[in-house]
């Protein structure tokens, strides 16, 4: 009988609570105004989850809504729409939104999230001020989010937080999001000296990182376009592999190095373009796999190390800093004038094509079993050859005389005299 009354009473008492609990379809109705005054809610009481639970809309489609929060606050759920500005006015507090935010129209928002904050296709999201997201970020496509002056937190649930970019990203005066786990890129993200920070950075293969600022983190993998423009672009990653595209505009800068204490090793499989005013500092090793492009149109590649494989493109012209190991049937082609400031290495099999015009090297040209192919060309060893059975092809080129060596125009005794200055006697070649 006691069993029986029992289960009676849990079962009353459990029916009473469901009776008590709702959840409540919350409208802001305050235009200019605080979250915590019931007046501005209907119905006329404040949206915080404890019997009851909220379901929160804040509709500025008509007049802009501006929402000032002193406290923290719990709901289900929270949408905007049309003009919408929320913003924090103590130092800590925010709003828990368990299913997370999400917006469809344009909204200014500066306090503290937990839960998701998703930007829905054809909305504008701001982030003015800094704060964190205790949830992840989603950008649909055809949406915006701008960071200006400052950084965002995205840390997640537990996870280390999330961003999924699939419309435009735009980061202003060192604004931008960081402390995510994982960014990952469909869309574009637009540097205006803007910053974003990620221990995983995938930008995959729609997606386009353009400008100068920072991206930094642990690991880059880049299958879409990474292109330097403006400024300078600082890539700050322990490693950094590239599947798709960086491009260096005439003018601007891209400097791959790990702010810690390791190089950051690029994995080149593959395109690299560098161009006129541009220069691609590597702070570290470069290595171009097979398969991949290095276009050099004017601009400075520098690397510790660059290794050229077997199967991978290098043409062009401009300046090459660091040492350079064409490895064993490798090819690299130059063309015009080209200063290599480093030591260079043509393994067995490997080639090493000057065309229409003069490659300096500063450092020390070793040849082993390899070829060194001109036409119409010249090759100037500063610091010596050392000619370990070097195959050495001299054609004319398409554009000069081969014979007129030292370039004045002419073709006379002057141009024997700079050969054998350069090649026999100072190149050390016998």
């Amino acid at each position: 009988m006691f069993r029986k009354t029992l289960i009676l009473t849990v079962i009353l008492l459990t029916m009473v609570c469901n009776l008590q609990a709702a959840q409540i379809n919350s409208s802001w109705v305050g235009g200019y105004g605080d979250w915590g005054v019931a007046s501005n809610w209907n119905p006329a009481v404040v949206p915080d989850n404890s019997t009851d639970t909220y379901v929160v809309t804040i509709d500025g489609s008509s007049e802009t809504a501006y929402v000032q929060i002193y406290d923290s606050f719990t709901m289900d759920s929270l949408a905007s729409y049309g003009n919408v500005e929320i913003k924090n006015s103590e130092i800590y507090p925010g709003l828990t939104v368990l299913n997370g935010l999400t917006n469809y129209g344009e909204l200014l928002l500066c306090v503290q999230i937990g839960g998701d904050v998703h930007n829905t296709s054809g909305s504008y999201l701001k982030m003015e001020e800094h704060t964190n997201i205790y949830g992840d970020l989603i950008n649909d496509p055809d949406a915006t989010i701008e960071f200006r002056l400052i950084d965002i937190d995205v840390e997640g649930d537990g996870d280390g937080g999330k961003i999924t970019n699939n419309g435009l990203i735009k980061c202003f005066s060192d604004g931008g999001p960081g402390e995510v786990a994982t960014f990952e890129n469909n869309g574009q993200i637009q540097l205006y000296y803007g910053s974003a920070n990620s221990e995983i950075f995938d930008n995959n293969t729609p997606g386009k990182i353009i400008g100068w600022g920072h991206l930094t983190g642990d690991q880059l993998y880049n299958d879409g376009v990474i292109e330097a423009s403006a400024g300078h672009l600082l890539l700050g990653f322990s490693s950094v592999t590239n599947t798709g595209s960086m491009k260096v505009n005439s003018g601007a800068d891209m400097f791959v190095m790990y702010v810690g204490f390791s190089t950051s090793d690029v994995n080149n499989q593959g395109e690299i373009e560098i161009n006129a005013g541009g220069s691609l500092v590597c702070d570290a090793n470069l290595a171009n796999q097979p398969n991949s492009v290095t276009m050099l149109k004017g601009g400075t590649l520098t690397a510790i190390k660059i290794s050229q494989k077997a199967g991978a493109i290098f043409e062009g012209q401009g300046d090459i800093s660091g040492n350079l190991d064409i490895e064993p049937n490798g090819l690299i082609r130059l063309t015009g004038p080209v200063n290599i400031f480093g030591d260079v290495q043509i393994d067995p099999n490997a080639t090493l094509e000057i065309s229409d015009g003069t490659t300096l090297i500063k450092g020390h040209c070793t040849c082993d079993n390899g070829t060194i192919h001109l036409i119409g060309g010249w090759l100037i060893p500063q610091g010596g050859l050392t000619n370990n059975n070097c195959n050495i092809i001299w054609e004319p080129g398409l554009y000069n005389n081969i014979a007129d060596f030292n370039l004045d125009g002419k073709v006379d005794m002057q141009d024997f005299a700079s050969f054998a200055e350069t090649w026999l006697w100072q190149a050390s070649w016998y």
